[in-house]
C-alpha cells in the first residue's frame, strides 16, 4: 500500500477539503479506532465510517464518544466532528485554534456537518440508505438543513426515500412537516439522554425500518421511551413563558434559565427558529451560558460585562458558548449585565 503522508497545517484551511474515493478507501483501510463528538452529528459520522470500514476490511472498529473537543490520536485513528493534536485523520466542519496535522475532509464555511461530509466522501458502494439517513439527520440536528435541502443528504434522502417526505403531525423543533424532521429531532435528543445509549441505537438503525418517530421509539429501552415521550409532550406544550425579554447594553435579548427547562438546548433551538433574535441560556450550575445571535458584537458585549470572570468561549454560525472562571448566581449575572460597557474591538 502506498504510504499515507501526513503534513502539518500551520494555519486554518481556507477552502473545503474533499478527498478522492481512492484516498478515502486507502485511509479507512488503516483505521483501528474512531473518536467522535458527543452529539448526533458526531455519532452519526462515526457510525457511517464504522460501517464502511467493516465493508472494506471486515473489521469492526471501536467508537469512543466524548465531549472533549481536542483528543489524542495516532495515524490509525479517525477523528470526527472534533479535532486532534495527534496524527489522526480528521473529518470536521469547525474552525479552531488547534489545527490537525491531517484533514481527511473539511467544510470551510461550516455548512456541511461531519456526518454529511462522511457520507459524501464514501465510494458509491458504501452509500447505503442507512448511511444516507444518518447523514440527513446529522444535517438537520446541526441546524444545517437549509444547505442539506439544497444539495445535501436531506435532499437526497427525501428523493430516494419518498416516505420520509410525507407529512407528520408531530411538532418538532425545526418547524417542518416532513416525517424526516421529527425523526431527526428524536435522534438529536438521544445523546442528551446518554451518549453510550445513543451510539447503541444508532448502530442498530436500519433505514428500511424507519418511517416515523414510533420506529425510533421501538429501538429505545423503557427509560429512553419515557424520556422521548416527555420530550414530545414538552414540544407540544412549549413553555414560552420561561423565555423572558430583557436588555443587555443596547441589545434586546431573550433570557432563560437552564434549570427551568426540562429540555433546555432543544428549547433554545426551537424558539430561535420561531422568532430569530438574541438569546441567552444561563446554565443551571452558574458556570457559563449559551448564546444564539447573528451579531458577534452582542457576544462581545456579554463577554465584556463578565470582565475577569470570563474564562473562554466561542462558536460558529451564531452559536456561542461562554465558560466562567468562577460560578455565579443568576442574580449576580443579571447585575453584571446592567448598564453599558465599552467593548474593545
Amino acid at each position: 500500500m502506498e504510504e499515507i503522508k501526513v503534513t502539518f497545517k500551520t494555519e486554518i484551511r481556507a477552502e473545503d477539503i474533499m478527498p478522492t474515493a481512492e484516498k478515502v478507501v486507502q485511509v479507512l483501510g488503516t483505521i483501528t479506532k474512531i473518536e467522535a463528538d458527543n452529539d448526533w452529528d458526531g455519532i452519526a459520522a462515526a457510525i457511517i465510517a464504522r460501517a464502511e470500514i467493516e465493508r472494506l476490511t471486515g473489521r469492526m472498529v471501536p467508537i469512543n464518544v466524548s465531549e472533549a473537543k481536542v483528543v489524542p490520536s495516532d495515524s490509525t485513528t479517525l477523528v470526527v466532528d472534533k479535532t486532534t493534536d495527534g496524527d489522526g485523520f480528521v473529518i470536521d466542519h469547525h474552525k479552531g485554534s488547534i489545527v490537525p496535522k491531517n484533514y481527511l475532509a473539511f467544510s470551510n464555511d461550516g455548512t456541511v456537518p461531519s456526518s454529511s461530509l462522511m457520507y459524501k466522501i464514501l465510494p458509491a458502494e458504501g452509500k447505503t440508505p442507512t448511511a444516507l439517513l444518518l447523514g440527513a439527520t446529522g444535517e438537520i440536528m446541526d441546524g444545517l438543513y437549509a444547505r442539506g435541502e439544497k444539495d445535501g443528504c436531506v435532499k437526497e434522502a427525501l428523493e430516494k426515500m419518498p416516505y420520509l417526505a410525507g407529512r407528520s403531525a408531530q411538532k418538532n423543533q425545526f418547524f417542518k412537516q416532513e416525517a424526516l424532521y421529527p425523526i431527526a429531532d428524536i435522534l438529536a435528543l438521544l445523546p442528551l439522554l446518554g451518549e453510550k445509549e445513543a451510539l447503541e441505537i444508532g448502530l442498530r438503525l436500519d433505514a428500511a425500518k424507519i418511517r416515523g418517530v414510533d420506529d425510533i421509539l421501538e429501538l429505545c429501552d423503557g427509560a429512553q421511551k419515557e424520556s422521548v415521550k416527555k420530550y414530545l409532550g414538552f414540544m407540544n406544550n412549549f413553555p414560552y413563558e420561561k423565555f423572558v425579554p430583557s436588555k443587555i447594553g443596547d441589545y434586546d435579548v431573550t433570557v432563560a434559565k437552564e434549570g427551568e427547562l426540562e429540555f433546555p438546548m432543544p428549547a433554545l433551538a426551537m424558539i430561535l427558529r420561531e422568532k430569530p433574535g438574541n438569546y441567552l441560556l444561563f446554565k443551571k450550575d452558574g458556570t457559563g451560558m449559551s448564546i444564539r445571535t447573528q451579531e458577534d458584537a452582542f457576544f462581545q458585549e456579554v463577554k465584556a460585562k463578565l470582565g475577569e470572570n470570563f474564562k473562554g468561549g466561542g462558536g460558529r454560525a451564531g452559536w456561542y458558548g461562554i465558560q466562567l472562571k468562577e460560578p455565579i448566581t443568576y442574580e449576580q449575572f443579571s447585575e453584571k449585565m446592567k448598564g453599558k460597557e465599552k467593548v474593545m474591538t
